[in-house]
């Protein structure tokens, strides 16, 4: 029996097709899979409600949007053309999914003058909040005061040094 419905609610997705029971957990399943979303209308605190396209093919066939992989043991349907443009939908949401969320962890190319540490300092600090931006930039500041004091010392000690 194929749902009338198009949009739905993690509550009312949870526990079917192989997915968690809990809401909470269905929510951060769409959320990593890119499924298509809108807001839900009518729930109190907002939320979001799911397309049903973009669901997994486990939960699509649950819910009868999808025809089952087989008739019999060994007797393959061949998808229609519609389920296949289904699919090739969903693949497509979930690599720009992939995509966006990829572009988080490359770096851009360094500006000139700045090394790729000095670069991913820079990225990392932009990435702190003001109060971790503090800190970062106070521990930066006792690091360098360490590091030149350590090479005044050691250059102290080679002037009273005279090599014969």
């Amino acid at each position: 029996m194929k749902s009338k419905k198009e949009w739905y609610l993690p509550k009312d997705l949870a526990g079917i097709g192989g997915l968690s029971p809990f809401p909470s957990n269905v929510t951060r399943k769409a959320r990593q899979e890119g499924w298509i979303k809108r807001e839900a209308k009518g729930i109190k605190g907002g939320g979001f409600e799911f397309h049903y396209s973009s669901l997994p093919d486990k939960v699509q066939r649950a819910l009868g949007f999808l025809k089952p992989l087989t008739k019999e043991v060994g007797n393959p349907i061949t998808p229609s053309q519609e389920d296949l443009q289904k699919r090739i939908d969903q693949l497509e949401n979930k690599l720009q999914a992939l995509e966006t969320k990829a572009q988080g962890f490359v770096l851009p190319k360094p500006p000139e003058g700045l090394t790729n540490d000095e670069w991913q300092l820079v990225c990392a600090f932009r990435r702190c909040n003001e109060d971790r931006q503090v800190g970062l930039l106070a521990t930066a500041e006792a690091l360098a005061a360490q590091t030149e004091k350590e090479e005044k010392e050691s250059t102290e000690i080679f002037k009273d040094h005279q090599v014969a």
